[in-house]
């Protein structure tokens, strides 16, 4: 469905007057009050301009009008096709060399995409999809890459070689998603065809994902919760803010960093995910967090007490531009991990203690202790119950032998 909020119009830059007295003709695009001018190679006088957009532009004046209601046309149909507008995608797909030959190299098609999460400052996507092109280009050892080079046997030996240099199932997925992904939109475009695809049955399947559990039981929490930090010391700053994400919804670090004053208040937190901000626009779902003495205690700590505008823990500053802060936020989430993996070590936790893990804690609890599945899965902020079914850990051995025992109630006491 076409984007309303973008607008096009051909536009005379009277600000900008040649030696001749003519005036660019340009092509104007608007999207969210911004504004980007093209220039069309033509130029006229003010007068001619206005001839062109009378009621009866006659002879050479009517030919130019047709030639530019079909070039906003032309501009309309290529936004309509865009699942999020970007002027980078626009200007490659109206300007750009369009020959098949372009619209058919990977790694183009791969540029095109980070160019457009970018601008719609998506970079942590724009970063997972640089890393799956970089991957691509170390495997094939090749400067460019066209769609009908990869067949189910070059994804097939792709897999092989990211297992044989260390690489999970989980990561090797992600990398494929993202080629997958500009499969489907290379189809969807018209720029290759639908039979040269490659996944799919009969075809090359993404390799599953291994169930590794990541959830801590309840008297690993209690252990980690009760070590004695140094006060004050960035040990006790990571354990407490690991401990604040499991107490407050399994909330990550880039929510953390985010939260204000204004965001809660005696009784709990309210805020967006920053993951869905970009995702799901039409129809954001704030996370209601009840806050814990616990959680509060956190605040009280190492929050800032003085300015209620500012962030309230000391991870990323106002001033900062986004790309930035998702810097300082990815820098921060590293530092926590390595006090954690120090922290899980002299507690002898044989089990990856990340911020991850505290998320994945949170839910997992949860579930043993017969919440709903619904009140976790709109506490984790997912859109889905399907979703945090196959995000939950599995029930541990002891776990479920304690409930298969009551198959055998019926047994009479010797």
């Amino acid at each position: 469905m076409l984007n309303h909020k973008v607008t096009i119009s051909i536009y005379l830059e009277t600000r900008t007057p040649k030696k001749d007295g003519t005036f660019p003709v340009k092509l104007r695009v608007t999207y969210k009050r911004k504004r980007k001018y093209y220039a069309l190679n033509k130029s006229m006088k003010k007068e001619r301009f206005n001839r062109i957009y009378s009621a009866r532009p006659r002879g050479e004046d009517y030919d130019l009008k047709l030639e530019f209601n079909e070039l906003e046309k032309t501009a309309y149909e290529i936004i309509k096709q865009m699942p999020v507008f970007s002027f980078a995608l626009f200007e490659n797909e109206l300007f750009g060399d369009s020959t098949h030959e372009n619209k058919n190299d990977v790694y183009e098609a791969y540029d095109r995409d980070i160019r457009a999460m970018r601008e719609n400052e998506q970079f942590g996507t724009s970063e997972v999809y640089k890393q799956s092109k970089n991957s691509l280009i170390r495997f094939s050892k090749r400067k460019k890459l066209i769609f009908e080079e990869i067949t189910p046997e070059f994804l097939t030996k792709y897999e092989k070689w990211q297992f044989n240099n260390g690489k999970s199932s989980t990561t090797i997925g992600i990398y494929l998603r993202c080629l997958r992904k500009l499969f489907n939109s290379a189809i969807a475009n018209g720029a290759i065809e639908q039979k040269i695809y490659p996944f799919g049955r009969n075809k090359y399947k993404l390799p599953a994902s291994r169930n590794i559990k990541k959830a801590l039981t309840i008297d690993e929490i209690s252990l980690i919760y009760n070590y004695d930090a140094p006060k004050g010391s960035m040990e006790e700053f990571a354990k407490d803010i690991w401990m604040f994400s499991y107490f407050c919804n399994g909330m990550n670090i880039a929510d953390i960093a985010r939260i204000k004053h204004q965001h809660l208040d005696d009784s709990k937190i309210i805020f967006i995910r920053e993951k869905t901000k970009n995702t799901s626009k039409h129809n954001l779902q704030p996370i209601v967090v009840g806050l814990l003495p616990e959680a509060k205690g956190v605040i009280q700590r190492w929050g800032n007490q003085n300015n209620p505008s500012s962030y309230i823990f000391p991870i990323i500053k106002e001033k900062d531009d986004l790309e930035q802060q998702r810097k300082e936020v990815k820098h921060f989430t590293r530092t926590v991990n390595k006090y954690m993996k120090l922290i899980a070590e002299t507690l002898e936790i044989n089990k990856p203690v990340t911020t991850y893990a505290a998320r994945h804690s949170f839910s997992t609890i949860l579930k043993k202790s017969g919440t709903p599945i619904e009140l976790i899965s709109e506490s984790l902020g997912h859109s889905s119950i399907l979703t945090t079914r196959a995000y939950l850990d599995s029930f541990d051995e002891d776990y479920k032998l304690k409930y298969m025992n009551n198959l055998t109630a019926f047994k009479k006491e010797e």
